[in-house]
C-alpha cells in the first residue's frame, strides 16, 4: 500500500490514499522454491538476517519515501496550496540591506563631494 501511495503522491502531488493505524494482519517475507529444495535453509537464514539488520525496512522506506507525506489522518495533511503570507519581520533583513546600501551610497556621495571641493579650493 505504501508503494501505491508513493507512486500516487509522486504523480499527483496529493494524498489520495490513507493507511489506518490499526493493523489488520501481518505478512512475512518469503521466497518460493520447489518442494524439498536444498536452498530453503540457506535462504531462510539470509532473509532472517536481512529483516533483523533492518535492510528490508530501509529498502521499503527508500522505495516509498513520498508516502510519508500521506501517513497522517485525512484532513491533517500539510496544505500545499495555501498562500504564503510574509510579515514585516520576515522581510526585515531585506529592508536592513536596503537601508545599509542607501546609507553607504550617501556616505560615498558626500566623500566624493568633499574630495572634489577640497581639490577645487587648492
Amino acid at each position: 500500500m505504501k508503494k501505491v501511495m508513493h507512486h500516487d503522491y509522486t504523480e499527483t502531488g496529493q494524498c489520495n490514499y490513507y493507511i489506518g493505524k490499526v493493523p489488520l494482519s501481518s505478512s512475512m517475507l518469503s521466497m518460493a522454491f520447489p518442494k524439498g529444495s536444498s536452498l530453503v535453509p540457506a535462504f531462510n537464514k539470509w532473509l532472517i538476517s536481512l529483516v533483523e539488520t533492518g535492510h528490508v525496512t530501509r529498502l521499503m522506506f527508500d522505495l516509498t519515501s513520498n508516502a510519508k507525506a500521506c501517513m497522517v489522518r485525512p484532513g491533517k495533511e500539510k496544505k500545499t496550496n495555501t498562500p504564503l503570507v510574509l510579515t514585516l519581520g520576515d522581510l526585515g533583513g531585506v529592508f536592513f540591506l536596503l537601508a545599509g546600501g542607501v546609507l553607504l551610497s550617501i556616505l560615498v556621495l558626500l566623500g566624493e563631494c568633499l574630495v572634489h571641493h577640497l581639490a577645487k579650493s587648492t
